[in-house]
């Protein structure tokens, strides 16, 4: 009985890579954590990243990690220089933790407002003399992340560092009477998510009075609450579950619709006078 408790209490550990289904690749992580921290709960965040893309998983793990119980040890692994010089992180921000290359994917997870310890992995026996140069996530990543969830502290990781490495994203800009952003990420409905927040659109009086455009052209004009506000087939902006503006058309696919995808233009001004 005392295991069993033990076993529950163990913090989650998520996964987010761009491995896909069909390989075993996922599942060799998975068995290397079952095996360092037995009984723990393995929870897949996704594995569709597009190969490679580090702003997508960087958005995705941000958009999920507050959501999970204080503890939960967050694995991600978008590694395109997986078997370079790239260095192996884990951090803690004081609700979660986190194992991932040091490529930028924790740029948007690990914020200012959030002061994090951040460590580069150095412990000789998590890097065997054996492992693969082509699958850190079983091999480094997944090993550290067992232990971390069986107790262990960031400090036994690795040395401090401060320079990690952070993706240079785009920032809205705000001029007198407009915002300008881009799009950062699509989602499997082809919603466009943007970096334009829901504070900043409080310098409109009258949300329902600015006009939309996507890249150079009108597309929307006034913010909605939810899909159900504009008939099928219509296009719509809105704040998302994230707080950021997104573009969507109502049962169909923005991003195909309007021939648009990450580092689109948005741009947002009070509508103008018939």
């Amino acid at each position: 009985m005392a295991n069993r408790l033990n076993h529950s209490m163990r913090p989650a550990i998520t996964l987010t890579t761009d491995f896909g289904w069909r390989d075993p690749y996922v599942g060799a992580m998975k068995g290397v954590l079952l095996r360092h921290a037995p009984g723990s709960t393995l929870v897949d965040i996704t594995h569709d990243i597009d190969p490679g893309d580090i702003q997508a998983a960087a958005y995705t793990i941000a958009a999920a990690a507050p959501y999970y119980p204080v503890g939960t040890v967050h694995l991600v692994v978008v590694d395109p220089g997986v078997g370079t010089s790239r260095r192996a992180l884990a951090a803690g921000d004081g609700h979660g933790m986190f194992v991932a290359p040091d490529n930028g994917v924790l740029s948007l997870a690990l914020t200012p407002e959030q002061p994090a310890q951040v460590v580069e992995i150095e412990m000789l026996d998590s890097k065997p003399a054996d492992a693969s140069p082509t699958f850190h996530g079983r091999d480094i990543f997944a090993p550290v992340a067992a232990r971390l969830a069986m107790g262990a502290k960031l400090e036994e990781m690795g040395r401090p560092v401060s320079d990690w490495v952070r993706l240079s994203l785009p920032v809205a800009e705000a001029g007198a009477d407009e915002i300008r952003g881009t799009v950062i990420y699509v989602d499997h409905f082809g919603n466009l998510i943007t970096n334009i927040e829901r504070g900043e659109l409080a310098k409109f009086s009258d949300t329902k009075a600015i006009q939309i455009e996507l890249d150079g052209k009108w597309i929307a004009e006034g913010l909605h609450r939810t899909f159900g506000d504009v008939e099928s087939g219509e296009p719509l902006a809105y704040i998302g579950s994230t707080n950021r503006l997104e573009i969507a058309v109502r049962d169909s696919s923005a991003a195909v619709r309007f021939q648009a995808g990450v580092r689109s233009g948005i741009s947002i001004r009070k509508a103008r006078l018939p």
